[in-house]
């Protein structure tokens, strides 16, 4: 039996870049830096790199400023930069889920993973669409009742308003990326 346990903060970011299917995994090079959430702060910030590739880069190439963490990392207990880690601590706190909902950083990639899904299904069935997200996200077939519920899901919010069905994906998809089964691994 191997106890559950949270994936690392970069292996979270590496993990929302590749289903968003942004993730440049070429090795070696300078550190990168990722842009900053809007309004994060005036006294310490950065220049983000130009390049979108370098933007999209593993975690462990993002530039190491003491003061100033990047903030996807941070919540999910980067450890701190001004002493040695022996151990990295696992938290389970309020701002972890915040920012996994709320963030508009983790919100493009809901919506770049609804693309992917919606591309990669080839076609405009919203079972197939679902079906390709759970393969992207969790990398495995949805149940049934999982399956219906997303179908169901998709269907109402179409009806509500005919304009949301892309809303609608990228909700579901958000939702996806959000469960423990794809922050954990068991």
């Amino acid at each position: 039996y191997f106890p559950r346990r949270r994936l690392s903060s970069e292996r979270i970011r590496d993990a929302l870049l590749f289903v968003a299917d942004r993730l440049d995994s070429r090795m070696y090079g300078k550190p990168v830096r990722p842009a900053l959430p809007p309004k994060f702060g005036t006294r310490y910030t950065w220049d983000e790199s130009k390049s979108a590739a370098d933007r999209s880069r593993r975690s462990v190439y993002i530039h190491a400023k003491r003061n100033l963490p990047y903030p996807l990392l941070k919540v999910f207990d980067q450890p701190d930069m001004h002493e040695s880690c022996a151990r990295r601590d696992r938290t389970t706190v309020a701002p972890q889920a915040l920012m996994l909902f709320n963030s508009e950083l983790v919100l493009g990639f809901a919506r770049a993973l609804a693309e992917r899904a919606r591309r990669e299904s080839q076609s405009t069935n919203p079972a197939s669409t679902a079906r390709r997200a759970w393969w992207l996200a969790l990398g495995r077939e949805p149940a049934t009742g999982e399956l219906q519920d997303a179908v169901t899901f998709l269907a109402e919010q179409g009806r509500l308003d005919p304009r949301s069905s892309t809303t609608a994906l990228v909700d579901l998809c958000h939702v996806l990326i959000n469960t423990n089964e794809f922050l954990y691994v068991d």
